[in-house]
């Protein structure tokens, strides 16, 4: 896989943090036989496309209570010269939308939300009635006076979508990205994102404009369908200091948040810091003052290198790397850390993989309390989706396994969820070899066994390290 194409570097000019792919020798972890895949097909006026994906958002998945699910990736589709097959027109960065139907074990073909020309960074929950919410980024083109909004849409009974409806609008908004929906267990819905509605407009739209200037806020679907003003969750205390990545989960009768802090120090290659606050369900406006939940301590840690996830048991659990970099070597340790129902302190955090592996790590939960965690696993030229699990009650992740072994060509930025029958679905891109990610692929059922690793596990080889990338201007 080029590693250059699964770096952290968003559409719009924001690198939350430099995150090359992690490389490892693939023999040291296990190749654990899986399910068929699928992959997922575009259909634009009812033909089948060949399309390119966007390595800068990972895909999402989502299982509904009656067996099937819905993925979201955002993607361009590909219109070969009839002249010169071998040239191809890009199309736009449209949002994709496919839906899994249990009864014929198939995804309809992908179809493309109406909206802007660029459109990513989809999150999405399903109701009780079986509605399904989502969330994303729509931008009406690629101008520099274009600014991505966060729109909030629904699915309809009768099929398709609600209109885009803006959940934040405001006219120093900027850059509205990375948003997260969570439903709480009430049936209301809570999305946190950032934007720049709080920095000087030169920090916005100035000769120091970027993305990254920016702060976390949270937004409360009210009952008669619109969204509550934005409470900001971060504290400014100066122009150098900025927020991103807030990310929401629910832990019965109150929300967690957590969000990654940059600062002058540290630039865009990595967090300072990485902050939390909790509020009841009951009172937007009791959210506890913020606290930090771990420094950086020269290590890279934030942005995209960190995945938060309820517990249907109870609390919840936050998924993050710490990355340490020498003039030789990279080396990556991934954390598990709880939060039990109820406490004001996190348990001490839990030491899962180590070694050269674990770009794009993401953390879902099962119903009986098992953690499953996936992440980038290969070499530069073949990279794969690595797989651990932690049993309820345990300290120690199960052995690591390859869930993409066998395919050709490349696989990467992942995504995952468990279903209510404990099944786990993983949704991820492929690239072939010496190309560009060219698919979307699914995998239902994943086998991802969670019987703890022997205590001394084979250290995977360290490699050399990745020159650092450059945020895109």
């Amino acid at each position: 896989m080029n590693s250059r194409r699964f770096k952290g570097i968003n559409a719009v000019g924001i690198m939350v943090i430099a995150l090359a792919v992690i490389t490892i020798s693939v023999g040291s972890a296990s190749a654990v036989t899986q399910p068929g895949y699928d992959t997922m097909r575009i259909d634009q006026d009812g033909s089948a496309m060949p399309y390119q994906v966007w390595t800068d958002w990972a895909p999402f998945i989502l299982p509904m209570p009656d067996g099937s699910a819905w993925t979201f990736f955002s993607a361009q589709t590909k219109t070969p010269n009839p002249e010169n097959p071998s040239e191809v027109t890009l199309g736009t960065r449209k949002l994709y939308a496919s839906w899994f139907d249990p009864t014929t074990g198939t995804w309809q073909p992908a179809t493309a939300m109406s909206g802007g020309q660029i459109q990513f960074g989809a999150s999405a929950v399903v109701d009780a009635q079986g509605i399904v919410h989502v969330v994303y980024t729509d931008r009406a083109d690629a101008q520099d006076a274009s600014f991505g909004v966060l729109v909030y849409r629904k699915s309809i009974a009768t099929g398709g979508w609600t209109d885009p409806v803006p959940v934040a609008p405001d006219p120093a908004a900027g850059h509205q990205l990375s948003p997260e929906l969570v439903l709480d267990s009430l049936g209301g819905l809570h999305v946190a994102w950032q934007d720049q509605r709080m920095v000087t407009e030169d920090l916005r739209v100035g000769a120091n404009a970027n993305a990254s200037n920016a702060d976390v806020f949270i937004s409360d679907l009210l009952p008669d369908g619109t969204w509550s003003a934005p409470i900001q969750m971060n504290v400014r205390p100066d122009a150098t200091t900025n927020a991103s990545r807030a990310q929401l989960a629910v832990d019965g009768d109150r929300l967690i948040a957590v969000w990654s802090v940059y600062d002058q120090a540290t630039g865009l290659t990595s967090a300072a810091r990485v902050d939390w606050s909790s509020r009841p369900l009951a009172d937007a406006n009791q959210w506890a003052p913020a606290q930090t939940l771990f420094f950086r301590d020269n290590t890279q840690i934030g942005g995209r290198f960190l995945d938060l996830a309820t517990d249907p048991t109870g609390g919840v659990a936050i998924l993050y790397g710490r990355r340490t970099i020498t003039d030789t070597t990279s080396t990556n340790t991934i954390f598990y850390q709880k939060l039990p129902t109820a406490a004001a302190a996190w348990d001490a955090p839990i030491s899962l993989v180590s070694g050269n592996r674990g770009s794009y790590p993401k953390l879902a939960i099962g119903g009986d309390s098992t953690a499953y965690v996936i992440y980038n696993l290969g070499s530069v030229s073949t990279v794969h989706v690595g797989a651990i699990a932690l049993a309820p009650g345990q300290t120690r992740a199960s052995a690591e396994i390859t869930v993409t072994a066998g395919e050709e060509g490349a696989q990467g930025i992942s995504a995952l969820a468990v279903d209510r029958n404990n099944a786990v679905w993983i949704v991820y891109m492929h690239e072939p070899t010496g190309g560009q990610a060219n698919e979307v692929r699914v995998l239902r059922g994943a086998v991802i066994p969670s019987d703890p690793a022997p205590e001394t596990p084979v250290a995977s080889p360290v490699v050399p390290a990745e020159p650092e990338a450059t945020p895109a201007a």
